[in-house]
Order: C-alpha cells, then structure tokens, then sequence
C-alpha cells in the first residue's frame, strides 16, 4: 500500500497545530481524514486550565506548494467556502511550512464576510 508524500505533508501540518493548541493549552480534537470533507478538527479554548466552552473548527493546509513569496496563497472553491459559511462552528484556516517553519491562521467567516461588504470575488 502506498503512503504518498501529499498525505505526510498533510498530516505533518495537522500535527504541529495539535501541538501549538495542546502548548497554549486548549484541546485539539482531530477529525479523520477518511471522514474530513472540509474541516480537519476541532480546537476547544482553555484558559486558566478552565473550558471556556468555545470551539471553533479549523481547516489546516500544509506544504510548500501553497506558499508564494513568503506569503501564504490558498485557492478554495466556491462549495467549501459555503460549507465553512453554513458550518455551526466559527472556521479557520492554518496554514503551515515546515521548510520555512511558518504557521499564519485567518477566519474563514470574517473573510468571507469582508468580501461581502467589499463586493468582491471570493
């Protein structure tokens, strides 16, 4: 059986985010990738070693081939940015390189929303 290096980069990105949470001290739960269809886990924010009750859903996109410039660049198609939109959950995006050791995160939501009020292409 194969294990293509997309799915070691892939899962290289969703490790270190569960380990920055687990660092801040929040809970990072996992969502499978054979039942992932747009989100790859769930961080439930703790404070003070106290839930705060809050989670909010994470999509996480590791690898050099979305990085431009020093800069991270993600193309998303119009039925994942409604997923994310129609989702229960506040989403982020992670983003992260291992080769340059950079991790930037954005909600999805408030992007989605901005472009909305600025009349602009999502």
């Amino acid at each position: 059986m194969k294990w293509p290096r997309t799915k070691i980069v892939g899962n290289e990105g969703v490790l270190h985010v569960e380990q920055i949470v687990n660092q801040h001290g929040s809970i990072f739960r996992e969502i499978h990738q054979e039942k992932d269809i747009g989100i790859d886990g769930i961080i439930e924010i703790v404070k003070n070693e106290e839930s705060e009750g809050l989670l909010v859903a994470v999509q996480v996109k590791s690898g050099e081939s979305y990085t431009r410039k020093n800069r991270f660049v993600v193309d998303v198609d119009q039925d994942h940015l409604d997923y994310w939109q129609n989702f229960m959950l506040p989403v982020i995006m992670i983003c992260y390189s291992s080769k340059n050791d950079l991790l930037a995160w954005v909600s999805i939501n408030r992007y989605i929303e901005r472009c909305q009020m600025e009349k602009k292409d999502l």
